[in-house]
């Protein structure tokens, strides 16, 4: 296609057109990030009704540097530059335009800093690093520097970066069909739970997008179970103090954490909160109301604390005796993570609900809440659902995930690796005055230290190495579960290195890591 004019033209001041004049017309046009965005609409003309603008039109148009995408009878898609007011690198229009200058496609570190400061909301704070692509337990930025990733997105890679399985299974599914409404019947939905309930206690499974949402219908399920079984004032939920549930109304509400409360009151009624590791405390909440007891088997945002055998039995037993359900938030500790498929697994006690997220898609967005057949069955038609819930795609993904974790015996390696990483980890630092103590499950490994932990996580990342920090003082390491001997040794290294440095065994800032869960 030859391009002889551009014109953007103002309709009632606010609807922009861009006019494109050919002299062919196109099979297919995309604009690619074109200056007004949203608003605008495009028109692809053929030469010969040019005449039909007004010269005001023409008069007052808008020329500006553009990138489209043409799409030819030839198979190939070609890019090419339109420069227009003899401008070819677009950098008027750039300064004219926009702070960052977002008009064609942003393309370094910088400008995407830049974009991300101007139009994202702030509430990840101040980020630095641009990354691009991932393979197994590495990552790499914009600019091609490599990154041995220990966080896995917050236990979300549990099977590696972009798994082949995994993403051929999403890529199969998403040729042949990408959403299907839960009106109807999802095959990939129905073989994802008939798997997750067979490998554990359930018989029953429900489908949305996130961990906060898994938990939401927790919440729900409980109070509705409650009412239609025992009683109309059964509602209240004991969860425990350094708990974290999401980011939602009820869930912060439901997460023990004041700081992730704070700002959002008036909070949604019905918990109660207790000491985790403490049954006193638990018994000390309960009320005439209380219909539940939830809590992570191990802690995640609250320092990387499992739960000791003789308190989780306990809660069990509390539940079983005075008629409570029992909940368990697997968001950040299931799948594999802990040593086992399921980290209460590890402790022989099942409950009568589990929330999963996280790896369950190993970076596909999708949760679920399982739950047995007594409770399951009272989520009746019209009582919850979600648009998106076990959509094929995602299904997909969940689906070979799981197959990839058992074949594979996945939580097995976990447990064998996790417990090499904590002895190398134990044998470099043991002798150092500012690490206070160790704790694990598997590859849930936190590092407690007497200082703020915001710097060594900095220093890590300088030096190739991506964890972070909960609690302000406890460094969190969340490897792929497909991490190498050699690739534990290497972090366990930086981290002796870093936490020897000056630099950072002084007062720092608290570094606000749970924004990202």
């Amino acid at each position: 296609m030859c391009v002889s004019r551009i014109y953007c033209v103002d309709i009632h001041f606010q609807v922009k057109i861009l006019i494109i004049i050919a002299q062919e017309a196109p099979l297919h046009l995309v604009c690619e990030n074109a200056l007004y965005g949203a608003s605008a609409s495009f028109l692809v003309c053929h030469n010969k009704v040019q005449h039909h603008l007004s010269d005001d039109a023409k008069k007052h148009s808008m020329q500006f540097h553009v990138i489209l995408r043409l799409k030819t009878r030839c198979p190939s898609r070609v890019m090419r530059d339109l420069t227009l007011n003899n401008d070819p690198s677009g950098q008027n229009a750039w300064k004219r335009y926009g702070k960052t200058g977002v008009l064609t496609k942003l393309r370094t570190k910088e400008e995407y800093i830049a974009a991300a400061e101007t139009y994202l909301t702030p509430n990840y704070g101040k980020r630095d690093l641009v990354l691009v692509r991932g393979e197994k337990c590495k990552v790499w930025d914009i600019d091609g520097n490599e990154y041995l990733d220990f966080l896995s997105g917050i236990s979300v890679n549990n099977l590696g970066h972009c798994p082949p399985a995994v993403v051929e299974a999403v890529q199969a599914q998403i040729q042949q069909f990408m959403h299907c409404s839960n009106f109807y019947i999802i095959p990939s939905q129905v073989e994802l739970a008939a798997q997750l309930c067979e490998l554990s206690f359930a018989r029953r499974c429900f489908f949305c997008n996130s961990g906060a949402e898994a938990n939401e219908a927790a919440i729900k399920l409980a109070r509705l179970y409650a009412k239609k079984k025992f009683s109309p004032e059964g509602y209240e939920i004991i969860t425990m103090r350094n708990s974290f549930h999401g980011r939602t109304l009820a869930t912060i509400s439901a997460t023990g954490q004041e700081k992730v409360q704070k700002g959002f009151e008036p909070l949604v009624p019905g918990f109660r909160y207790a000491t985790f590791n403490d049954i006193e405390s638990v018994r000390a909440a309960i009320t005439e109301h209380t219909c539940a007891i939830m809590l992570e088997p191990v802690q995640g945002e609250g320092g990387i604390v499992p739960a000791q055998p003789e308190f989780l039995k306990a809660v069990k037993d509390l539940c079983v005796e005075r008629g409570f359900l029992l909940i368990f938030d697997e968001v950040q500790c299931g799948m594999g993570r802990c040593g086992r498929l399921f980290a209460h697994q590890l402790y022989g006690i099942d409950p009568d609900i589990m929330t999963l997220a996280k790896a369950l898609g190993n970076g596909y967005p999708v949760a679920a809440m399982l739950a047995t057949e007594e409770v399951g069955q009272h989520l009746t038609a019209g009582t919850h659902g979600s648009t998106f819930g076990g959509n094929p795609p995602a299904c997909a993904a969940g689906v070979a995930v799981l197959r990839e974790m058992v074949t594979k015996n996945i939580p097995a390696y976990a447990e064998q690796m996790g417990n090499k990483f904590v002895g190398m980890l134990r044998e470099l630092l043991s002798s150092l005055p500012n690490v206070k103590e160790i704790r694990s499950k598997g590859l849930m490994v936190g590092i407690e230290l007497t200082h703020e932990g915001a710097q060594v996580v900095k220093e890590c990342l300088k030096r190739g190495l991506i964890i972070n920090c909960t609690m302000g003082n406890v460094l969190r390491l969340l490897p792929p579960l497909i991490v190498t001997e050699d690739e534990c040794k290497h972090a366990a290294t930086i981290i002796s290195e870093v936490l020897q440095l000056e630099s950072v065994t002084g007062t720092g800032s608290s570094s606000n890591t749970a924004a990202n869960a």
